[in-house]
C-alpha cells in the first residue's frame, strides 16, 4: 500500500498537467526550491514574491501552460494575475479587485486596443526565439527579448513580421 501511495505521489509531482490552485505542480516545486522566493513568501512580501517568480520565468511558464486554452494575451495575463491574487493576495498594477474578488483591468480601454494579430505573431516569435515572454503595461503589449529587453510588440513585429518568423523557424529546424 505504501509503495502504491508513494508511486502515486511521485507521478503526481512530476506530471506537467496536474495543477494545485491553478499552478502546475512542477512549477510550485521550482518556486519553493528557490530560497529567495521562499523568503519573500514567508515574509508575506507579495510584490517581492511576485517579482521573484517573474525573474525566475515562472510567470511565463504558467502563461505557456494556459496559452493553448486562452489565446487572447490580455485575458491570459488577467487569468494568471488572478491565480497570483488567489494564492498570494498580490494585485498587479494594471488591476483592481472588484467586490466579488475578481481582478479587473483598471483601464478597460486597454482590452479594446488589443491587437488580435498578436495571437498569431506571438507563438511564432516564441518558436523563432525572438522573444521569451510578454506583458501588458498600461494597455500596451510588450515583448521580452532573450536578453531581457522589453519593447512594444508592434515595434518588434514590424522588424519580424510573421513570414520572417516562419523563415527563422524553418532555418532553426534545418540545423
Amino acid at each position: 500500500m505504501l509503495i502504491l501511495a508513494t508511486t502515486g505521489i511521485t507521478w503526481m509531482l512530476t506530471k506537467k498537467d496536474v495543477t494545485l490552485a491553478g499552478v502546475p505542480i512542477p512549477l510550485i516545486i521550482k518556486a519553493f526550491s528557490d530560497t529567495t522566493a521562499v523568503k519573500y513568501f514567508i515574509l508575506g512580501d507579495k510584490r517581492a514574491f511576485h517579482d521573484r517568480l517573474e525573474q525566475m520565468g515562472l510567470k511565463e511558464e504558467i502563461k505557456a501552460f494556459y496559452r493553448p486554452e486562452i489565446h487572447n494575451e490580455i485575458k491570459l495575463d488577467q487569468y494568471i494575475h488572478q491565480i497570483f491574487y488567489n494564492d498570494t493576495g498580490y494585485v498587479g498594477d494594471a488591476y483592481y479587485v472588484n467586490s466579488q474578488g475578481i481582478l479587473t483591468l483598471k483601464n478597460p480601454a486597454a482590452a479594446q486596443a488589443y491587437d488580435p494579430n498578436f495571437d498569431e505573431w506571438y507563438p511564432l516569435a516564441l518558436q523563432a526565439g525572438v522573444v521569451i515572454g510578454s506583458k501588458n503595461k498600461n494597455g500596451i503589449q510588450y515583448v521580452i527579448s532573450p536578453t531581457g529587453t522589453e519593447a512594444p510588440y508592434n515595434e518588434v513585429a514590424a522588424t519580424f513580421p510573421p513570414d520572417e518568423l516562419r523563415n527563422l523557424i524553418q532555418a532553426k529546424q534545418q540545423k
